[in-house]
């Protein structure tokens, strides 16, 4: 009986000891949310006579127009209203000394309708990579979050945590003619140039700034000082900086006090095509040709956070934020193929980014919290965002503009895991941003307010 008991607890340390040599974690967040965001355009009415409508009436004009031309209030149920939706797999194998396999598979869902809520056709949009570590560096290989996200998501330099990712846009502003400074046909703003947080328009796909594939990427903390680099393989052949990225980040940390800053490099950002093989007047805002060469992007950014009592139990818990934050497009516009044509259309992008020179936009922000109790935290943030178009042609360029964003933030917290809130934020704009974002009847000012519900697992 002795040396049966002695095997089988020999059997049961030897499969400890196996299960602390690898693990796989499966883990998610949920967020879904309903909120009313103000300022928005009506959807026309263009129903043919006859038509049947999706409320079974039948339609009994040609054509109706129920005041596209008004601001509307639109009620919206929110899918990550404060953070993306996701599912996702992590796991490590401990290789001894202090050395570990690590990956991470992530995709980005929609809890509203199921799908994939980030990048059609990719099904770990957030992350896939491989790497190793251990107590001196981490390495990652594959597709990953830049520095930049990092810190504005771990609220350094976003007192929000990158939070409210609403695009505030009028869709009566988003072709050419509604334009003042754009005489265009069929170009259109892009999409996300402004959202109700502004830093998930700096740090965003559609600057390539909050995520990179093909990253080779480094970072380690030794004595409350982080580092990190990054490099992203272009793959061209005979031209290694075509469509290749770099990045660094540098951060200290004592006690609840947090400063870091971030710096990368995008070349050949854009979905490039040849000019050489395009045809005079076929650009338009549904063939996604974007006829520039060397054009880059930069993103620069720096925050500093003090979270007081963080080795304390007190409930009373606060903290203070500050950051600044900038993206910098540069391209050149080739105007015309070899053969001398000229297109008759400017690129889809032209409205914001010009046809040649440098556009800017710069995000300033700060915020402060507060745990009324263990329970209960409240955030408040502000945000102060200029634009600077490249105005090398203005027929083709919205003019400079800014905004400013105050946000406050109610979190209840039902338990570790699960958590309710409520969210209230003004967004006015003016100059090029107010082109932008105002309605025909002039409205610049957006209000969204909604209550929401996470849970992670």
């Amino acid at each position: 009986m002795k040396k049966s008991l002695l095997a089988l607890a020999a059997l049961s340390a030897i499969a400890g000891a196996a299960q602390a040599q690898s693990s796989v974690t499966v883990y998610g967040l949920l967020d879904a949310s309903v909120y009313n965001i103000t300022n928005q355009a009506s959807v026309a009415n263009t129903a043919t006579a006859g038509t049947t409508l999706n409320t079974g009436a039948t339609s009994a004009q040609s054509t109706a127009n129920n005041g596209s031309q008004t601001s509307q209030t639109a009620t919206k149920f929110g899918t990550g209203l404060l953070q993306t939706s996701r599912f996702g797999l992590k796991g490590s194998e401990d290789l001894g000394n202090g050395a570990k396999a690590n990956f991470q598979l992530e995709s980005g869902i929609s809890d509203a309708t199921g799908v994939n809520s980030s990048t059609a056709g990719v099904l770990f949009d957030r992350a896939a990579w491989v790497g190793l570590s251990n107590k001196y560096v981490n390495a990652q290989f594959g597709r990953m979050t830049t520095f930049a996200y990092d810190q504005a998501g771990s609220f350094i330099t976003d007192p929000m945590g990158l939070y409210l990712n609403v695009v505030n846009q009028n869709s009566t502003r988003t072709t050419s003619g509604a334009l003042a400074n754009n005489n265009t046909s069929g170009a259109t703003v892009p999409a996300a140039i402004l959202t109700i947080n502004p830093m998930n328009a700096v740090v965003s796909n559609l600057f390539g700034t909050a995520r990179t594939n093909n990253t080779v990427r480094l970072d380690g903390t030794y004595a409350g000082v982080t580092w990190g680099a990054g490099y992203s393989i272009g793959g061209a052949a005979g031209n290694n900086s075509s469509g290749a990225a770099s990045e660094l980040q540098l951060g200290y940390q004592y006690s609840g006090f947090k400063i870091a800053a971030n710096y990368m490099k995008i070349n050949d950002n854009l979905a490039l095509a040849n000019p050489n093989s395009l045809t005079a007047g076929t650009e338009s805002a549904s063939s996604n040709i974007y006829p520039y060469t060397n054009s880059t992007a930069k993103t620069y950014g720096v925050g500093a956070v003090w979270n007081a009592n963080s080795n304390s139990a007190n409930s009373n818990t606060w903290g203070l934020q500050a950051g600044w934050n900038k993206v910098v497009m540069n391209n050149t516009f080739q105007g015309a193929a070899n053969s001398g044509t000229t297109f008759a259309n400017a690129p889809v992008l032209n409205a914001f980014f010009g046809v040649t020179g440098s556009t800017s936009m710069t995000v300033a922000d700060a915020g402060a919290y507060y745990m009324v109790t263990p329970a209960i935290k409240l955030t408040a943030a502000y945000y102060n965002t200029k634009l600077n178009p490249g105005l090398s042609n203005t027929a083709y360029v919205i003019g400079q503009g800014s905004s400013n964003t105050e946000a406050l933030l109610a979190n209840y917290f039902l338990s570790k895991r699960s958590d309710v809130y409520a969210v209230v934020a003004n967004q006015s704009t003016a100059g090029g941003l107010a082109q932008y974002t105002a309605n025909n009847n002039g409205a610049t000012a957006t209000l969204i307010y909604g209550l929401g519900m996470r849970h992670t697992f």
